[in-house]
């Protein structure tokens, strides 16, 4: 099945045509490439509807509705992309192309940048450190920048905007470390974007000191990467995609929680389904206040915001075992590799109000600053780790 073939599928579950986030685990494994590819894939169903003979207008509309739409697609940004060049590296980046006809939610300067190529549709309420975001349509075959805005409210408002003023599947750029992008607030599905550069810069939330332990039993990887064998290099770019799908990937709960009004959504959930508020409400520097604090009959520990390293490792510090913890999604865990797995075997399992659906993987086998490796070994290792269809879009588009 093609990666326009799974939004087919996710298009028929939901009986509409999906939004979609393309997340990136890091710099250049392929994010902006992916996201060419399924709008270059969406535009020419889109153009194909339109041209169809009247007798075949019926079956267009349905393979519309299974891949595409002949209506606009929608495109934004959680942050900024499609720059020429990279503002961090310096490389040259791949640029974005929408189809003529699809509706960009961009901020002014980007917008400005973009040429010819943007008409000024209508406003948003939002506002970037690159100007007022606006909607634009795309008048003409050329690149165009774009910069929205960063925050779960702020995105999901400007993908119900873009809905609003004619667009039927949006599509959002965004990247691991922009967390809100993959919200299940903001998008219907996320595609995961990976690749060989993860080893370049410790692949986005994990890329930090803890980077260099276990995620799931895995041995420690080398701090030099590049004197590591082939294989060694792409078990150890599986080993922290793996992480990153199973803390995006969150179960649902089954704990249904409705704070009173005023009162703290953190808290615990008592047996009977009794819930009782952490009223200090914020979590951030009280992890071992929080669970000092927690109940030792609690059945779950419900957080309003995220699970922090500091609320982790308190509850690893203390003697809890079998409580569910639960976030309003999976972009809502900011453990570390190491402690998020730590807290499985201890029986302390991460749980989600509102589950985000990982949709599909997509490989990329080259990097800046270290060889390739070759397309159909890295595919078929991600494969076989990982409960998801997984494909290079550039080697067997």
């Amino acid at each position: 099945m093609s990666l326009s073939g799974i939004l087919s599928d996710r298009d028929r579950s939901l009986g509409l045509l999906a939004d979609v986030a393309i997340v990136g685990t890091a710099k250049n494994v392929g994010k902006t490439t992916t996201l060419n590819y399924l709008l270059e894939r969406l535009g020419q169903v889109a153009s194909s509807s339109r041209s169809a003979h009247p007798d075949d207008r019926r079956g267009q509309e349905a393979r519309s509705l299974r891949a595409g739409s002949d209506l606009p697609l929608g495109l934004t940004s959680v942050g900024r992309d499609g720059e020429e060049f990279d503002a961090v590296t310096d490389l040259p980046k791949p640029r974005i192309s929408p189809p003529v006809g699809s509706l960009v939610a961009t901020a002014r300067i980007a917008a400005r940048r973009s040429g010819a190529a943007l008409a000024y549709v209508a406003p948003t309420p939002y506002r970037t450190a690159l100007g007022d975001v606006g909607i634009y349509r795309v008048v003409a075959p050329d690149p165009v920048e774009i910069a929205g805005p960063v925050t779960i409210d702020e995105a999901s408002g400007t993908v119900a905007l873009l809905r609003r003023n004619g667009a039927r599947r949006v599509l959002v750029d965004g990247a691991i470390d922009r967390r809100a992008s993959a919200s299940s607030r903001v998008v219907t599905g996320v595609i995961l974007a990976t690749g060989m550069a993860m080893l370049d810069q410790g692949g986005g939330r994990l890329g930090s000191s803890e980077d260099r332990m276990t995620a799931s039993g895995a041995a420690t990887f080398a701090p030099d990467p590049e004197s590591r064998t082939e294989a060694g290099r792409i078990a150890e770019v599986v080993r922290r995609t793996r992480a990153i799908v199973a803390m995006l990937s969150l179960p649902s709960s089954p704990h249904i929680v409705e704070a009173e009004p005023g009162r703290s959504a953190t808290g615990a959930l008592l047996p009977g389904g009794s819930f009782v508020p952490f009223e200090p409400g914020t979590t951030l520097d009280r992890g071992e206040f929080l669970v000092r604090w927690l109940p030792d009959e609690a059945e779950a520990l419900v957080l309003q915001g995220a699970l922090t390293e500091t609320v982790a490792r308190a509850l690893l510090a203390s003697r809890r075992r079998d409580l569910a913890l639960v976030v309003p999604d999976g972009t809502h865990v900011l453990c570390e590799a190491r402690t998020f797995d730590a807290l499985g075997a201890r029986g302390l399992v991460l749980q989600a109000r509102s589950p985000i659906t990982v949709l599909a993987i997509t490989a990329n086998p080259s990097a800046p600053y270290r060889p390739s490796v070759p397309s159909s070994a890295l595919v078929a290792a991600l494969r076989e780790a990982l409960p998801l269809p997984v494909f290079d879009v550039v080697a067997h588009p």
